[in-house]
């Protein structure tokens, strides 16, 4: 039996595309893992809680900021830390640090606990990618 490459297999013997699929697997893994390493105590462990966003009272939805670098959205480990909270001028939500940074657009960066001491950048704001309409040098 033979596969467009050429190659002669068996269903017990893996291909040389297949191996090099698995190479890519373990590869990729290790990225992960090393990426997850270089992040941070503070980056892995806000992707595993949940942090707090307020939302606006009249459409709920998760406010953001926008300054000279960029929209930012604030998140907090803990809802009493969002301004005008305690005082019911402000509604909230919650989230999965994993989850949001998941939901948020590229271009949007997140700060935990603005203002406090221990105030984190967990993402800055970076530009969204770019996909082009077609490869350079193809036509139409």
């Amino acid at each position: 039996m033979s596969i467009d490459d050429g190659d002669q297999y068996s269903i017990f013997e893996p291909t040389r595309r297949q191996q090099a699929s698995s190479a890519l697997v373990r590869a990729a893994e290790a990225d992960t893992a090393r990426e997850r390493a270089s992040r941070g105590a503070t980056a892995n462990a806000f992707d595993e809680s949940d942090v707090f966003i307020a939302t606006d009272l009249e459409t709920g939805r998760m406010m953001m900021n926008t300054d000279s670098d960029g929209r930012w959205m604030r998140v907090y480990s803990d809802a009493n830390l969002i301004p005008g909270f305690k005082e019911g001028e402000i509604s909230h939500t919650w989230r999965k640090g994993a989850r949001l940074l998941d939901e948020l657009p590229f271009d949007v960066g997140v700060v935990l606990d603005p203002g406090k001491p221990h105030q984190r950048v967990i993402r800055y704001p970076r530009a969204t990618p770019k996909v082009p309409e077609q490869a350079p040098g193809e036509t139409e």
